[in-house]
């Protein structure tokens, strides 16, 4: 399902195919937990093909990548930069929904969090994180007041 919408978000252009083969090598690399040739290729993605559609998925991965190396302020910095750039595409919400949770769980900033979950629900209502994002907000109300 992720490839089927990564494919058809990113088609149109002249270049999809060579920037959409970069992409898979660097997917490729991280998968293979080769994060360093990963974020590599990741960055000369955004060197080769500035303002392709692709950009948003690069800097997801980015995030994921930092996530796994428990980087958390960077994958934070990562989903903040896709919410700033790229609102209106596809990831918006998937990112916004990861730096609501990394920003509850390891930064333990409850109030952020909190906003977060909230944009979510008044920016992205049709998103599959609405529900989810309800109940952390019921979660972090009810803890709130037995603070």
């Amino acid at each position: 399902m992720d490839l089927s919408l990564l494919i058809t978000d990113n088609t149109g252009l002249d270049t999809t195919a060579k920037a959409m083969q970069m992409y898979a090598r660097a997917e490729l690399l991280a998968f293979q937990n080769k994060w360093d040739a990963s974020l590599l290729t990741l960055d000369s993605l955004e060197y080769v093909f500035p303002g392709h559609s692709l950009l948003d998925e690069a800097l997801f991965k980015k995030a994921q990548i930092s996530y796994k190396r428990k980087d958390y302020k960077q994958a934070i910095d990562f989903y903040k930069a896709i919410v700033a750039n790229y609102y209106f595409d596809i990831l918006a919400d998937d990112a916004l929904f990861q730096w609501a949770k990394l920003t509850e769980e390891f930064e333990k900033d409850r109030i952020q969090a909190q906003l977060l979950y909230e944009q979510i629900l008044l920016e992205h209502s049709g998103s599959i994180y609405t529900a989810e994002s309800r109940k952390k907000l019921a979660t972090l109300d009810e803890n709130k007041t037995h603070s």
